[in-house]
């Protein structure tokens, strides 16, 4: 076959960038395909004279294998490519395709015969335009192998027109380049909808695959799919997939097949070999690469992706377990970690770096340890290795600061202060870095030791907006030190003038007194036991209007809740005085009633005196129990009781939304209680033997009865109620949760009286059983298609209390609860309580309380367990208890707490109870049945009790006018009940008086707990 001169000279440049970017990509391939260049060179078919199918060309390629002399064996290798690669690219970006002549020289000497360095040769003298030296290069490649790629990939071009061909040139030109969106243009230029021949389709949908195409990949599936007997295709389309697109071990385990496959084996081993060398480190790459390892274990660059990777990896993992010790501040630790993973991959630089940075800040670390246990000279050591370390000059600001430190430790007071300011200047684009700070708080500590308030003021000035906030608060506080010290020295003054004018005042000097008390004035203007010294002065020289002028003054400065109100009491008792008893009471009234001292007391009760004498009604100032504007409670309550999953624990949650609106035209106020709550008894266990036959009828259940875990017991509803306190009585009516299993109407009615020096409380209520899920919402029995439950209580009580405001109280509570519920024995209870106090301490801060408390109650039945018929509440024949509570409470500003423990010791005595109370039909059955239960279907009685303990704790504080905050915690601890709760809630008062925090705090409660 004799190629026209114009072709070889078209042809030159376009092939020898196309073997550039072939090259490398089928590394070890023998031959091509021979029924491949009858499906796609045009040429070819003129040869044969006839188009074959896929199929077809197959079989006459084995019939050419069978007559036609074997290729010799191409054993250019891939380190032989990639240095045929990487010469091509070197000499054609510099303009001298002219020097891969002595490339190619050198590799023939090392692989003669071989078909790539042939084409390559053939493509250089097309290049030249020696159109002999190329036709003869030419016709000794398809002597030699006839068969091969590279005939193959000759023998095409011939068939392209010449500007297909120079696009193509263009193409492969810039797909050497990397510039593989160019590339994909320049073959749609020629191609807008694809090559028709099979050999260029591939090439041209590799090209746009590696441009980003998702069309790329989709039709070398296509491809794929239309010639699956195509070896060619599908290692083209392994290949985009595994040098660059995607890895799966299927593409690897096909790629290992192929390599045992005559024709196609070596340029699939040398795909594979490729891909592997490309893979990013990861665990799941390295067991790519043992998946090909395994199938070509002596491999020698396999072996040795393998073993770089695998110290990459172990590097890596030693590396990360260094940069986690640093983030957990652990240097030394890191440090080690560090060091040996630049030991085990000393090719990546990264870890050698960390290895000396991680040594830096380690020694920074012990530069601070140094200096903060005083040992100044080891520290000066450690900084002068510290500033010779090259991160030293990354890190100028923490060297300047630790300088500073250093200097400040030696006494060198003047350099340190240089120093730290020259951290500030380093760090003025950064002030939020850890130096400035340090450097900003040690200057702070300079003035602050110097008392120099002028210079403080003038650093603080100077500071960034960040670090004025972040020193803000000890700036202010030093501030007001400073103010503190000078009004502490002008009330030392006054004082002293004072208890001059009362020296001259017993001397008779009264002259000399009142001005001794003016000067004492111009000091302190707003003291106002001063201000009411001075106006009794003043009412002596008969200058009322005067002694009026400097108390006007004084009421209208702000000052703080105790100076206000002890200038109120100062200008009582001197309304008092001049026996203007009403202004007087007016004056008292402005003082909150829990914050009347003593003074206060006796004052209010003389006016009261005088009041009476003159016929007037008293009118001392008292505390008022109404509410006074709507107030809105929103909260957050969880509760929770131990017991056995799906039976007797539970656990609950519930948003209180708690409205109170005052009346108008009469003391008290109205309510609306909205409670969406949820609860959950958790899972039960019908595996568990022991519980199985003693929950619902379980114990009755002989065939399909259910086993294993059960799905989690819970109910969600709404808890709704509406009443009102109305003064000496009050009522509400709701109903329990609406959405729970059961839902009961539950409600309640009382009335207050007074019974000489004691207080009568009485009461009838219907409420629900909240501790467990049978009471509180009622149960499916899992066993049979009965359920049982809920609970309520409905009962009548009266209690008894006595407190004449000493130190002393007692208390008492008498009742009768009847029990009913669906499907659920009746009850009855009796209780009596009783207990006293002592208020051990009394003050608005802080109150100390001591009480002993008695408890007893009793029921009819005990019907406390979990099968059928049970209300699961606690109710044994008689529980007592004594126990001693300890209470602290106060209120400080906007805060008010409560703390209350206790201590105490319960007897409990426990009845026999049948398993199913309520059906005599049932437990006539389990009676029956005993001889193959083995289980008598009576619940034994028993004694119980012991030592218990509780703690309380509510805090409330007053965020804003009308916006208050509470906590409230609650545990109990005894041997067989560990109830926690606690308590999240905000109260709104849409009147906005700023009403002071409640003493003690007032947290909302559930309305099913009212």
């Amino acid at each position: 076959m004799v190629v026209p001169k114009s072709v070889w000279l078209a042809a030159g440049a376009v092939m020898l960038a196309g073997l550039a970017y072939v090259v490398p990509l089928y590394q070890a391939a023998d031959a091509a395909s021979p029924g491949l260049v009858a499906v796609a060179s045009g040429s070819e078919l003129v040869a044969a004279g006839q188009a074959q199918t896929e199929v077809q060309a197959q079989a006459h390629a084995q019939a050419q294998a069978q007559t036609q002399p074997m290729a010799p064996p191409d054993s250019f290798s891939q380190e032989s490519a990639a240095l045929l690669e990487e010469r091509i690219g070197y000499w054609y970006e510099r303009g001298r395709p002219d020097r891969i002549e002595g490339v190619l020289q050198q590799l023939l000497r090392v692989h003669p015969n071989s078909p790539r360095i042939i084409e390559v040769q053939a493509l250089l003298a097309m290049q030249q335009r020696d159109v002999v030296r190329a036709q003869d290069l030419f016709n000794e490649l398809q002597t030699l192998a006839p068969n091969h790629a590279s005939t193959q990939r000759l023998r095409e071009l011939v068939g392209l027109p010449n500007e297909q061909r120079n696009a193509v040139a263009d193409a492969r030109m810039l797909t050497l380049a990397g510039r593989h969106t160019e590339a994909f243009s320049r073959w749609q230029q020629v191609f807008p909808q694809g090559p028709e021949t099979l050999e260029l389709a591939l090439e041209y949908w590799e090209s746009a695959a590696r441009a980003g195409e998702p069309a790329g990949l989709a039709n070398l599936e296509r491809l794929h799919e239309e010639h699956p007997l195509s070896i060619r295709t599908e290692l083209t389309l392994l290949r985009v997939r595994l040098l660059g697109i995607s890895h799966s071990a299927s593409d690897y385990q096909r790629l290992i097949a192929l390599s045992s496959e005559r024709t196609y084996g070596q340029e699939a081993t040398g795909i594979l070999v490729r891909a592997t060398s490309m893979l990013a480190p990861s665990a799941e790459n390295y067991a790519l690469i043992q998946i090909a390892r395994q199938a070509f274990p002596e491999h020698a660059e396999l072996a040795e992706t393998s073993t770089r990777m695998r110290r990459t990896l172990d590097a890596q993992r030693m590396a990360d377990m260094g940069y986690a010790s640093l983030s957990a501040g652990n240097n030394e630790e890191a440090l080690g970690h560090f060091q040996r993973a630049a030991a085990t991959d000393p090719t990546t630089a990264q870890w050698q770096e960390m290895v000396e940075i991680t040594w830096f800040w380690r020694d920074v670390n012990v530069f601070d340890s140094q200096l903060e246990a005083g040992r100044v000279l080891q520290a000066a050591n450690t900084l002068a290795g510290l500033q010779a370390h090259p991160e030293a000059r990354e890190q100028p600001a923490l060297i300047a600061l630790r300088e500073a430190q250093l200097a400040a430790a030696q006494g060198n007071t003047e350099q340190a202060y240089q120093g730290f300011y020259r951290v500030l200047a380093l760090q003025a684009d950064n002030s939020q870095a850890p130096q400035s700070s340090q450097a900003a708080w040690a200057l702070l500590g300079h003035y602050r030791d110097e008392e120099n308030e002028p210079g403080l003021r003038e650093f603080f000035g100077n500071l960034s907006p960040e670090l004025q906030s972040e020193l803000g608060g000890e700036y202010n506080r030093l501030l007001a030190s400073y103010e503190q010290a000078r009004v502490n020295a002008l009330q030392a003054q006054a004082a002293a003038l004072q208890e001059q004018a009362s020296a001259l005042q017993e001397q008779g000097e009264h002259e000399a007194a009142h001005e001794a008390l003016l000067a004492a004035y111009e000091l302190t203007p707003n003291n106002p036991w001063l201000v009411y010294a001075l106006a009794l002065s003043y009412e002596a020289r008969d200058e009322l209007s005067a002694a009026e002028a400097a108390f006007a003054q004084l009421l209208a400065q702000e000052s703080s809740e105790a100076d206000a109100e002890d200038t109120q009491f100062a200008y009582a008792l001197f309304l008092a005085r001049q026996d203007r008893d009403e202004e007087a009471r007016e004056s008292l009234a402005a003082i909150e009633p829990s914050a009347f001292s003593e003074g206060m007391q006796a004052l209010a009760l003389r006016l009261d005196e005088r009041s009476i004498q003159t016929g007037a009604g008293p009118s001392a100032p008292a505390a008022s129990s109404e509410l006074s504007e709507t107030v809105l409670y929103v909260g957050y309550d969880r509760s929770s009781k131990s017991g056995t999953p799906g039976i007797t624990e539970l656990t609950a949650e519930t948003l209180m939304v708690d409205l109170r609106v005052p009346f108008t035209e009469r003391d008290g106020y109205w309510f609306l209680r909205v409670d969406p709550m949820r609860i959950n008894a958790g899972a039960a266990d019908l595996d568990d033997t022991f519980w199985r036959e003693r929950f619902g009828t379980g114990l009755l259940c002989e065939t399909d009865c259910p086993s294993g875990m059960q799905p989690e017991a819970q109910e969600q509803g709404v808890a709704i109620g509406v009443g009102a306190e109305l003064g000496d009585w009050w009522f509400d009516i709701g109903r329990s949760p609406v959405g729970f299993n059961r839902s009961e109407w539950v409600g309640g009615i009382g009335v207050r009286r007074e019974l000489g020096d004691f207080g009568v409380r009485l009461s009838a209520d219907r409420r629900i059983q909240t501790t467990t899920m049978i009471s509180f919402s009622g149960v499916q029995d899992p066993f049979s298609d009965r359920s049982w439950g809920v609970v309520t209580r409905n009962g009548v009580g009266v209690g008894f209390s006595w407190d004449q405001g000493g130190s002393l109280g007692w208390w008492s509570s008498l009742g009768y609860d009847y029990y009913s519920g669906h499907n659920v024995a009746s009850n009855n209870r009796w209780y009596g309580y009783t207990g006293g106090y002592w208020r051990a301490y009394e003050s608005e801060p802080f109150a100390l309380t001591v009480g002993l408390t008695y408890l007893s109650w009793g029921f009819d039945k005990d019907l406390s367990q979990p099968s059928f018929g049970h209300g699961n509440y606690y109710s044994p024949e008689l529980y007592q208890s004594l126990s001693v509570p300890v209470t602290v409470f106060g209120r400080y500003q906007r805060f008010s707490y409560l703390l209350r423990g206790a201590i105490g010791y319960s007897d409990t005595n426990l009845t026999e109870q049948v398993f199913y109370p309520n059906d005599a039909g049932l437990q006539e059955q389990a009676v029956g049945a005993i001889g193959n239960t083995g289980i008598n279907p009576v619940w034994a009685p028993g004694v119980g009790g012991g030592r218990s303990h509780s703690f309380t704790g509510n805090v409330e504080y007053q965020l804003s006018e009308a916006l208050y905050v509470g906590l409230q915690v609650n545990l109990i601890r005894s041997d067989t009940f560990s109830p926690n709760q606690g308590l999240m809630y905000f109260r709104y008062h849409f009147g906005g008086n700023n009403q002071p925090v409640a003493r003690p705090p007032d947290p909302p409660t559930r309305y099913v707990d009212r």
